[in-house]
């Protein structure tokens, strides 16, 4: 009789408590025993009875009564850890649905496992896309590929029916993902068809659900080692049909080398062996974990590969196909080579041999020219023309970075990706062939020809090389291949050379800005500065000369941008402020190069480029170019531009443009200038974003110095102006003074010449806030300062007037604190001892710009100091006369009368 009240009755009269439990826990009183536990307050008793009651009644398989316990655990957390640890899997699902945790219960089931409750309970979660694709996954492994049975699995159809509707309810791109994989699992008959579908099933699910993060079905490890499985499947298969073809490409395609390698040779030590190797060492090395090709990385097996080539280098040392291998293996191996190795391998690798080594060698050393920091390139060479292939070689023998090195192989770089862009392989398209571009394209993308005997399609060996994630769109997968047409192939090809050229020009003009900046910082010499400048100008032209990227707005823009740093930059070492930077011996040779002329004309025509009218510092720079270089026109557009100036601007032009060496053209010339300075100065220099530069004002007010006094048959000037002055070759000079009404003119010009130069001088806060404004460094301030002085006193010797005002300038402490002390003082005394024009004769050769005295005349004035040129000896051209005024003074005292002291 289980009368349980009454045995309650007696339990509560025995004396200890220890006892009571005793008792009840050896009869299974455990109810009883949490009752009086909680009676107690003792709650955490109480729990520990309740798991001894779970477990006493999992352990009799007594389900019932166990959930009785385990229900009443204080947390659920209790509840899931002991069932999970029972594995009473059905029991906590229906508490888990009690709860409304679907997709925890869909958790439970898949440790079960039961794809069918997972995928019902997660699609009665509201978890649609993992129902359907469990179910998918659940079609696809019970595939008789993956069971040694006869009978097919009979519920296929109606499964992947359910997977579908129950698809329909997401988004209509996953509805169509979910009826394409459907579509491959229900097609299939023979072990070879549902192989193929099979891993194109597993492709297809890789593409689209891990893209979307749904790895809660699957994830990526466990797809990667189902996708292996399938793999040795589909391996052993054709193994056992003798399919050598089909397993050489199964193992290309996935990255397994050493045994594709072994597939497709028979002789290991052969040199086709070696070749093979290398092949697939370089492509390995470009696209190893899907990143950028360049630069060569590392990947599996890369080591064995290369050491097995070298079987053929040990065992045919001396033979030429030998050192070809070797020198193919030291390249694609990653070590270090110097500059001098590399040059070497070059020029003993005819490209028809290996274009693998031109490709991999011309970028190499072009990585080490924009890797290296701008302190260690070799200065450049104070000879201009000095550029020939043998002085770049003496550099290279010597391991040493240049700026001809880098521009050299950028131009070869450049011109074989032209050549691969040219010859991308295209499918009846008529453009030419080459065995050596196509095997080197295919070689380097990854590619093998599919099906010869219907030619028109590749396979690609990585789906996952960057280049393919870029052209997905177009790649058809067929089992474990992915296939791609010929002409989509060759686009593909086309866009990533263009892409791939883009990246390297940036890189490349980006360095040449880097260099031309060190150069600057470093106040390397104007002629170092424009060399540099020459470079960058030649690389841009020749980018801009690939047809492959005309059009592209994103490739323009780039273009753009290297193009107006190139114009702000050389537009300064055109018209500098400082005449010794611009007007040193190498900078007067670079100026006579045609490459620098072009590139004169290609910045005054990028400089002119605006939406509106051309602004007064455009113009004051066209005007220097034209007075400066043997230009005679500018494209179509710069002209127009000009055409809608001032009357003054226009005037102006028209006068430079129409050359002869008058003196009539000289008088109105002067006057252009005249009217051109007036305009620009009476609109405000000191104030207004639209000025003329510094540079180019100056370099027009010592023009006009010159023209002014042309007329008498001599004048006084300073070597860097009279240079300019030839530079232009409109020398034209009288030699019987003008007539009266033209000299008053000339007069005229040099009081007005004389008030500008002195306003200016009174004006330094202006000048000041001028060149900040005009861009121009701090320590430009006091080259300003010295030039006008300088000018002034040209003005003085000139006319012999003016000198009180100059005597004035040199007096005031803002003038003299910014001027050489030797020279302010020599003109002082000169002034003193009223014997000027030796003083400024003197204190030019200070500031190394000497005195010249132009004459048109047998009889000019003889001043010690002064340089004397005669224009007027026909048997000497103005390329002589310009190398004669750099000739020391003790030089040219055996060239008088045509130039002497």
């Amino acid at each position: 009789m289980k009368d349980f009240e009454s045995m309650m009755k007696f339990v509560r009269s025995f004396h200890e408590a220890g006892e009571i439990r005793s008792f009840l826990t050896k009869r299974r009183c455990f109810d009883e025993l949490i009752f009086l536990e909680k009676e107690w307050g003792n709650f955490k008793e109480a729990e520990k009875v309740m798991h001894k009651g779970a477990y006493y009644y999992f352990s009799v398989k007594d389900f019932a009564s166990m959930m009785k316990f385990v229900r009443s655990f204080y947390d659920k957390d209790k509840m899931r850890s002991f069932l999970t640890e029972c594995w009473c899997l059905d029991e906590l699902i229906l508490l888990e649905k009690e709860w409304g945790n679907f997709e925890e219960a869909a958790k439970v089931a898949r440790l079960k496992p039961d794809p069918m409750l997972e995928a019902n309970l997660l699609h009665m979660g509201g978890l649609n896309k993992e129902a359907s694709l469990i179910i998918l996954w659940h079609v696809f492994s019970s595939s008789t590929i993956f069971h040694n049975v006869k009978e097919p699995f009979t519920q296929k159809d109606e499964l992947l029916r359910m997977a579908i509707s129950i698809a329909r309810r997401e988004s209509n791109a996953f509805y169509k993902f979910v009826c394409q994989e459907a579509v491959l699992l229900s097609h299939g008959e023979t072990k070879e068809e549902l192989l193929e579908k099979g891993i194109e099933f597993i492709y297809c699910y890789k593409e689209n659900a891990l893209a979307v993060s749904l790895q809660r079905v699957k994830t990526t490890c466990e797809i990667k080692q189902i996708e292996t499985n399938v793999i040795d499947l589909i391996r052993s298969f054709l193994k056992s049909a003798n399919r050598s073809k089909e397993l050489l490409l199964l193992d290309e395609v996935c990255g397994e080398f050493i045994e594709a390698a072994e597939i497709g040779n028979k002789n290991e030590q052969s040199l086709e062996a070696a070749l093979s190797r290398l092949w697939y060492v370089f492509f390995g090395s470009l696209w190893a974990c899907g990143r950028r090709a360049w630069p060569l990385k590392d990947f599996k097996h890369k080591t064995k590969l290369l050491d097995d080539a070298y079987a053929y280098v040990t065992k045919h040392p001396d033979s030429e196909d030998s050192a070809l291998v070797h020198r193919e293996i030291h390249v694609l191996s990653g070590e270090e080579i110097s500059l001098s190795h590399m040059w070497r391998y070059l020029k003993e690798t005819p490209q028809e041999r290996s274009l693998r080594i031109h490709f991999l060698i011309s970028r190499r050393i072009l990585d080490v020219h924009l890797s290296s920091h701008c302190k260690i390139y070799a200065s450049v060479d104070t000879q201009v023309e000095d550029e020939t292939l043998n002085h770049l070689e003496d550099r290279l023998k010597e391991n040493i970075v240049s700026v001809e090195g880098l521009i050299y192989f950028w131009n070869s770089w450049k011109d074989m990706i032209c050549e691969l862009i040219n010859r991308s392989p295209t499918y009846d398209q008529g453009c030419k062939s080459s065995k050596i571009h196509d095997a080197f394209i295919e070689n380097y993308f990854g590619v093998r020809k599919y099906d010869e005997d219907k030619p028109g399609r590749y396979v690609v060996l990585d789906a996952e090389a960057q280049w393919v994630k870029q052209t997905r769109p177009f790649i058809i997968r067929k089992g474990y291949l992915y296939i791609i047409l010929a002409h989509q192939f060759s686009s593909a090809v086309s866009r990533y050379w263009c892409s791939e050229l883009l990246f390297v020009a940036r890189n490349v003009f980006g360095k040449f800005q880097s260099l031309h900046d060190y150069s600057t910082d470093k106040n390397l010499s104007m002629h170092q500065q424009t060399k540099i400048l020459a470079c960058l100008f030649e690389a841009v032209k020749s980018l801009q000369k690939c047809k492959f990227l005309s059009g592209r707005k994103h490739d323009n823009l780039t273009v753009d941008k290297y193009s107006e740093w190139f114009v702000d930059q050389f537009s300064r070492n055109v018209s500098h402020i400082n005449w010794k930077h611009a007007q040193s011996k190498e900078m007067i040779r670079v100026r006579r190069n045609e490459t620098f002329l072009n590139m004169v004309e290609e910045a005054t025509d990028i400089n002119s480029k605006s939406l509106e009218g051309l602004s007064c510092e455009q113009l004051g720079r066209i005007a220097v170019v034209l007075l400066g270089y043997k230009l005679i026109g500018f494209n179509a557009d710069t002209k127009r531009k000009l055409g809608c100036s001032s009357m003054n601007w226009r005037n102006l032009f028209r006068k430079l443009m129409n050359r002869d060496r008058s003196v009539s053209k000289s008088e109105h010339l002067a006057r252009s200038i005249h009217n051109i300075l007036k305009e620009t100065y009476s609109a405000g220099w000191q104030e207004g974003n639209d000025c003329m530069s510094p540079a180019c004002f100056l370099y027009l007010m010592d023009r006009l110095q010159i023209l002014s006094f042309c007329s008498r048959g001599y004048v006084f000037t300073t070597r860097s102006s009279c240079v300019e002055w030839l530079s232009y070759g409109e020398c034209g000079m009288g030699s019987n003074g003008g007539n009266a009404t033209s000299l008053d003119t000339m007069k005229n010009i040099h009081h007005s010449l004389a008030s500008m130069v002195i306003e200016m001088l009174n004006s330094t806060d202006e000048l000041t806030e001028w060149l900040r404004r005009s861009n121009e460094l701090e320590s430009s301030y006091p080259i300003l300062i010295l030039r006008l002085t300088v000018l002034l006193s040209l003005i003085c010797a000139n006319s012999e007037l003016h000198y009180d005002h100059l005597y004035d300038q040199l007096g005031r402490g803002c003038i003299i604190s910014s001027l050489p002390s030797e020279f302010s003082v020599t003109l002082i005394n000169g002034m003193k001892e009223d014997r000027l024009l030796e003083a400024v004769a003197v204190a030019c050769k200070m500031i190394d710009n000497p005195l010249v005295i132009v004459s048109a005349k047998e009889d000019f004035p003889k001043v010690p100091c002064a340089k004397f040129l005669n224009i007027k000896k026909p048997e000497v051209d103005e390329e002589s006369l310009i190398e004669m005024l750099y000739h020391d003074l003790e030089a040219q005292e055996s060239a008088a009368p045509l130039l002497s002291n």
